[in-house]
């Protein structure tokens, strides 16, 4: 099953890769257009990390090699409450879910909807069996992954306290700079 769905994600990188889909490039577009933080460069570079990081198949392979897969619960439905604020920020959790072949129920955030739609019907069509649901309110869910700032995962804690889950909350990092780095230092 797993290798079966390692192929499946290697195609959804060439669909994302595809230059000369015209609807895809299109949805890019309009995905700029609703969010004016998504400027295209933002856009192509996060589509290409993915797609490096994400769905190339050695990587995959070498990921999923570190988990036994074969005891898990496939009936458990897990809910997804994604963040907006980066293009496509949300696939990670998307991919496990679709990986396990996971029952999965998707409240999506309104800045970052229209990419994120057509990567859940990109591996609907890979995988016709696969349950995704996007959905306005969330319920009816086993456990839960949700991002979101500081502010809202006091809440998600709240609501989320009698199901398993897995709250991520803001992220702040801080660097120290002397001047004398280097530029690949910098990059890094």
């Amino acid at each position: 099953m797993v290798e079966n769905r390692i192929s499946l994600l290697v195609n959804l990188g060439k669909t994302l890769s595809d230059e000369n889909n015209d609807a895809w490039q299109a949805l890019k577009l309009r995905a700029e257009r609703k969010n004016r933080w998504f400027i295209q460069q933002f856009i192509d570079f996060s589509i290409e990390s993915i797609v490096e990081n994400f769905l190339n198949e050695e990587k995959l392979t070498q990921w999923l090699s570190n988990y036994d897969l074969k005891n898990y619960n496939k009936d458990e439905t897990v809910g997804l409450i994604l963040a907006g604020n980066i293009p496509l920020v949300g696939i990670h959790d998307i991919l496990c879910c679709f990986v396990l072949g996971l029952p999965t129920k998707i409240k999506m955030s309104s800045k970052d909807e229209l990419m994120t739609k057509f990567v859940v019907s990109e591996l609907q069509k890979l995988d016709e069996n696969w349950s995704c649901e996007i959905v306005e309110r969330l319920k009816g869910f086993d456990k839960v992954i949700a991002t979101g700032s500081n502010n809202t995962n006091r809440y998600f804690e709240y609501y989320f306290k009698s199901v398993p889950s897995l709250l991520r909350n803001n992220r702040n990092s801080l660097a120290i700079l002397s001047g004398r780095e280097s530029e690949t230092e910098l990059k890094a």
